[in-house]
């Protein structure tokens, strides 16, 4: 189990804002809500997300349960994006149905961005020990931007290109 913590920048006593009940796996936030991601690591179909109102007030509110190893959150103006152990998901903001917008992938995935029109991430090469980076647009359709990287781990976006840093 693990917990949702936060500091002022300028430092000082570091606060628990929840429990999270199982292993974190990923953070994300906005101007009014932090967004978590958390697994039983021996059950890992009992993935959840989750978001807090970033005031630290209330309960935590379960957005998305039964995923599958949910990690690397990241959000936009209107949803939260995660990767679960084979799928890429997302769900809107203030809760509601989850949408699976790529699936059946070995992905292997650690990273994962979004900009206005898609959402950006690695998946396991066909090459041997190899990496892609690919995209899906925010209504499912993939595309490869680039294939057989050698271990690809952080992706970020901006609106003319897609950046990642790599392993080894």
């Amino acid at each position: 189990a693990g917990s949702v913590m936060r500091v002022p920048l300028v430092g000082g006593t570091p606060e628990t804002m929840a429990y999270t009940g199982q292993e974190p796996r990923g953070i994300a936030l906005n101007a009014t809500a932090v967004f978590w991601a958390s697994v039983n690591p021996y059950a890992p179909d009992t993935g959840k997300v989750h978001r807090l109102p970033i005031a630290g007030e209330g309960q935590p509110v379960e957005l998305a349960s039964r995923q599958y190893a949910p990690a690397a959150l990241t959000l936009d103006a209107t949803h939260v994006y995660w990767l679960t152990g084979n799928a890429v998901v997302k769900s809107p903001l203030d809760g509601g149905a989850a949408t699976t917008l790529a699936t059946a992938m070995e992905m292997g995935s650690r990273a994962l961005a979004v900009d206005d029109a898609s959402v950006y991430f690695t998946v396991r090469s066909t090459q041997p020990l190899a990496t892609d980076v690919v995209s899906v647009p925010k209504s499912p359709s993939l595309f490869t931007l680039a294939n057989a990287l050698s271990s690809p781990r952080i992706v970020g976006a901006d609106d003319d290109f897609v950046y990642w840093t790599t392993h080894g």
